[in-house]
């Protein structure tokens, strides 16, 4: 084989190893459930809100791998008690369901 051929050989191989993991961690994340602490007034309405940081630290603390808090994805502010579900962008086109479970 010529160089040029084992080089993309190795990268496609390298690409595949890397979908492999996103998807077993895809798997992880949506196999389990998360508890974020918050404070909340009486009704349960929240004193500010869950912002992805917050998400990032919870999953990243849980499933033992780093999760940037420019991957999670909030579809709408999360300023309640309860189960909530957001998105996590693990590569281009593959993205992790999470709930979470906010507590007071």
């Amino acid at each position: 084989q010529t160089k040029e051929k084992q080089k993309a050989d190795a990268k496609t191989a390298e690409v595949e190893k890397t979908k492999a993991k996103h998807s077993a961690l895809k798997a992880d994340i949506e196999k389990r459930h998360f508890t974020v602490l918050a404070k909340a007034g009486d009704a349960g309405k929240l004193f500010g809100a869950v912002r992805e940081k917050d998400v990032a630290e919870v999953i990243s603390q849980k499933i033992g791998k780093t999760i940037d808090k420019s991957s999670v994805r909030i579809d709408s502010t999360i300023r309640t008690v309860g189960e909530h579900v957001v998105r996590i962008e693990l590569e281009k086109g593959l993205e992790a369901r999470a709930t979470l479970e906010i507590k007071a």
